[in-house]
């Protein structure tokens, strides 16, 4: 048996709902209770602190109409431990060496660049020094690392190239490929020697065409040779 907290009843514990699982433990109030306490109380109409519109408030803490809403107001103020600017917040988190600048902060585990969060602004460490430092990215243009360090932002280290140019730069099987002046039977890849594939995932080849009619006539004289 229990005292219900609203009707001051003494019921047996199946009348009352369990609060917690784990614990056994059940609610102070009964079911009976509980079921017109629900159906009467009215929730109060607030004003979301994000989007302006009107809500029905669940609790008196509740300040947001939905967690959207929270989510966006809480983006677009910086946190009391933040910087009062983007620049501030950029040069907190660089290690200057003798040549490179260092990004200390989070950072992109696929490729290695640095990344920023402040504010509601998101983007990669490098593309805001530039910014910062130098003046605005062209459009169509990637930031180019001549020293090759994809934590440095360093702006002296930082060029803006097309992506052509950036991936022909670096030390991708596409990028070597690119810098081969003949095949490996010495065949020069001229224009006219050149074939260029592209594969399902888009991953573009060279081909030496003497090379591939060598080949084609070899499996031609096989199959001669076997069937006559």
């Amino acid at each position: 048996m229990k005292q219900c907290t609203k009707c001051g009843e003494m019921k047996p514990l199946s009348e009352y709902f369990i609060k917690d699982k784990k614990t056994g433990r059940r609610m102070a109030h009964c079911k009976a209770c509980h079921e017109q306490y629900r159906t009467t109380w009215k929730r109060p109409i607030a004003i979301c602190k994000q989007c302006q519109q009107p809500y029905a408030r669940e609790s008196p803490r509740q300040q947001f109409c939905t967690h959207s809403c929270s989510r966006e107001y809480l983006r677009g103020q910086p946190r009391g431990d933040m910087p009062s600017t983007l620049k501030d917040y950029f040069i907190e988190r660089i290690d200057k060496t003798e040549t490179c600048w260092l990004w200390t902060g989070p950072r992109q585990e696929t490729d290695g660049y640095g990344r920023f969060t402040y504010a509601g602004e998101r983007g990669y460490a490098h593309r805001l020094a530039y910014e910062l430092f130098i003046g605005p990215i062209p459009e169509s243009l990637v930031i180019d690392h001549l020293c090759r360090t994809p934590l440095c932002c360093n702006p002296e280290h930082l060029e803006p190239v097309t992506d052509k140019v950036n991936v022909a730069r670096g030390e991708s099987p596409p990028a070597r490929a690119m810098r081969y002046m003949q095949c490996k039977r010495g065949h020069p890849y001229t224009p006219e020697n050149t074939m260029t594939k592209t594969d399902k995932r888009g991953t573009v080849a060279h081909e030496c065409r003497t090379c591939r009619k060598m080949r084609t006539q070899a499996r031609r004289a096989a199959l001669k040779d076997k069937h006559p």
